[in-house]
């Protein structure tokens, strides 16, 4: 995960109260998509088992709430307890937790826009709000966290839908665990 947005985002929290700075820390630590994390409302936040809820998407065509992409979308995802203390001293809107200055949720492109500010000012790879989604899901499978766990904490309706879209990262892992298993087998 690049540490580079998350201190950055976190310094931008601590220096200004940018709504579109608040949803990027929640994305990259709880892989979340836009409509979800737009969707939040201050009451999905679990401060005291440091949880969000992810119950409701954000439909910004039709500017409404509607269901989650699937029903495994519908999840609790739990948070670090630095970030949901963090979290804890944002203002939140009344109808959603992240309220632009329109009283709705910052568009896709307000938060991409922010994001990009951030990554061109650490000379970093240039990622969508999305990106965030899938550097989260690389991150945890590449320190070993099971496939399964990764499916659940994405909202996947199964773990298929992960194998087939992180597979490259599997092919890498599986190249490295053949020779693990090799040495091992060499040695009984």
């Amino acid at each position: 995960m690049s540490l580079v947005v998350r201190r950055d985002a976190t310094c931008a929290h601590n220096k200004s109260d940018a709504t579109t700075s608040h949803m990027i820390l929640i994305a990259i630590y709880s892989g979340a998509r836009y409509a979800e994390i737009a969707g939040l409302t201050k009451d999905d936040f679990d401060f005291e088992n440091n949880t969000i809820n992810i119950n409701k998407s954000w439909q910004a065509n039709d500017q409404e709430f509607k269901a989650t992409k699937t029903k495994t979308s519908n999840r609790v995802i739990d948070m670090p307890h630095d970030i949901m203390l963090l979290a804890k001293g944002w203002t939140f809107g009344e109808r959603y937790a992240f309220e632009s200055t329109t009283g709705l949720p910052p568009t896709n492109n307000a938060v991409n826009k922010q994001l990009r500010r951030y990554l061109e000012k650490n000379d970093s790879k240039i990622i969508t709000f999305h990106g965030l989604r899938h550097t989260h899901a690389s991150y945890l499978l590449s320190k070993d966290i099971a496939i399964q766990y990764v499916s659940e904490r994405l909202g996947h309706a199964d773990v298929n839908i992960t194998l087939s879209v992180y597979t490259h990262l599997l092919d890498k892992k599986r190249s490295i665990e053949t020779q693990k298993a090799l040495d091992e087998l060499q040695r009984l």
